[in-house]
């Protein structure tokens, strides 16, 4: 066994009280609560930025195959026929999961004495429920596969209170148009998706009614809502290809960042819809950036937490090693005069502090990866909907971002012990047996 080991063990594992020993608890308390607190916030905004992500997503679709102008106002002027485009090419991209047609006609609800503006959005027998069959609290789908539409109507639960509506009540709809036009529905279902903004303002119906009072045929729809298999960006990669470019310059051996969603949105548009002049292929970012933008602004709050516990982290371990080194100066003094050279006893201290290092980031872990459990199973934290589009507070544990973290913990606490560990070649073995 190595010296600086069998000394360091002799100092970790003693059983003597002292003032030093106290302090390695202090320093071990404080690297697991700084990891516990990066853990949890990182999972938190990892979450929740996921989860709304996944309900704007679910809503609308990934990418938008629209006419120009779609997004400014929902009510297409012009419609997109299916014939002219080759949806073949579309559905068998390798990131394309799912491609349905839709149409939206702006409307006035009226329904015991009370009026409430909704956008209807037209649906067909394309359309996939999974998304809004997680998020619907009363009645049931539409069904679209009958030969005649049926006047059938599935609307928000905030749509629903405010016109005091339930499953199976009639109401009417209004549409603005020379000659007002009016058309009656039933409620089949009640959905809430949490997404106020969206809940507030849509219903869904048979695509069919919408195209009835456009004067389409049924070749021609709205828009066209693609779902992709991968969206998520690799920020961390981003990064690294980033800040490599900017130091070194463009090298083959960087990592090429690629948006996955953003990729498949290029090829659509310029590849499969280049030769078409009114066609536009969008992505749900470029849609309704202010929502994704918000979410950005979430990882600032990550990195601030991230740097603050990290600083927190190597103070406290930096103050451990000079608290150990001057408390121990008279052995540091009799190991020299024994014939121990300074890199021996530096790295004592530096074996020393990896260990309460490494005590530290375990007990960080299985707390703050224990919490996140907490969180995922029992939901004990719960947030306003209306604000946060959730009711609870969302994780998403993932564990090579965990890794990461303690790697890079570990590596620079380690590397600024080296800082304390150089007062060790300032201490005599004179003075320090001397004045002992």
């Amino acid at each position: 066994m190595r010296l600086e080991h069998f000394l360091t063990r002799r100092l970790a594992f003693s059983k003597k009280r002292t003032f030093s020993r106290f302090i390695i608890v202090i320093a071990t308390a404080a690297v697991a609560l700084s990891m516990t607190v990066m853990i949890v916030a990182v999972s938190l905004v990892n979450g929740f930025q996921k989860e709304v992500s996944n309900k704007v997503y679910g809503f609308w679709g990934h990418i938008v195959i629209s006419n120009y102008g779609f997004g400014q106002r929902f009510e297409e002027t012009q419609p997109i026929n299916l014939n002219t485009l080759e949806l073949k090419e579309i559905k068998v991209l390798d990131n394309v999961r799912h491609m349905q047609a839709t149409a939206y006609k702006p409307g006035i609800i009226k329904a015991n004495d009370n009026i409430e503006g909704a956008v209807l959005k037209g649906i067909g027998a394309d359309f996939d429920w999974a998304y809004f069959k997680k998020h619907l609290v009363a009645g049931d789908t539409l069904l679209l596969g009958d030969s005649l539409p049926q006047r059938d109507l599935l609307i928000s639960q905030i749509t629903a209170k405010r016109l005091g509506l339930q499953v199976e009540d009639n109401l009417e709809i209004h549409f603005m148009r020379q000659v007002p036009l009016v058309r009656k529905f039933k409620v089949r279902g009640i959905y809430n998706t949490g997404l106020e903004e969206f809940d507030d303002k849509f219903a869904l119906v048979d695509i069919r009614h919408i195209q009835q009072l456009n004067g389409w045929n049924a070749d021609q729809v709205g828009a066209l809502e693609v779902f992709v298999n991968d969206y998520e960006s690799n920020d961390l990669l981003k990064k690294i290809s980033e800040l490599s470019d900017s130091m070194f310059g463009k090298s083959p051996f960087t990592p090429e960042y690629v948006d996955p969603l953003f990729a498949t949105n290029e090829l659509i548009m310029y590849d499969l819809l280049g030769s078409n002049t009114v066609l536009m292929s969008q992505t749900l970012k470029e849609i309704e950036p202010n929502i994704f933008d918000w979410l950005a602004l979430q990882n600032l709050n990550k990195y601030i937490i991230l740097t603050l516990m990290g600083v927190v982290a190597l103070i406290n371990m930096v103050t451990c090693i000079l608290i150990l080194i001057l408390e121990r100066t008279n052995m540091i003094g009799i190991l020299k005069a024994l014939g121990a050279t300074n890199s021996v006893i530096s790295r004592m201290f530096l074996v020393n502090g990896a260990f309460i290092l490494g005590t530290g980031l375990l007990i960080g872990n299985i707390l703050g990866i224990g919490l996140c459990l907490a969180q995922d199973h029992f939901h004990f934290i719960t947030l306003p909907p209306e604000s946060y589009y959730v009711q609870y507070a969302p994780v998403d544990i993932n564990y090579i971002t965990i890794l990461i973290i303690n790697v890079l913990v570990f590596a620079f606490c380690e590397v600024l012990l080296f800082i304390p560990s150089l007062l060790v070649s300032r201490i005599s073995p004179i003075k320090a047996i001397r004045f002992s």
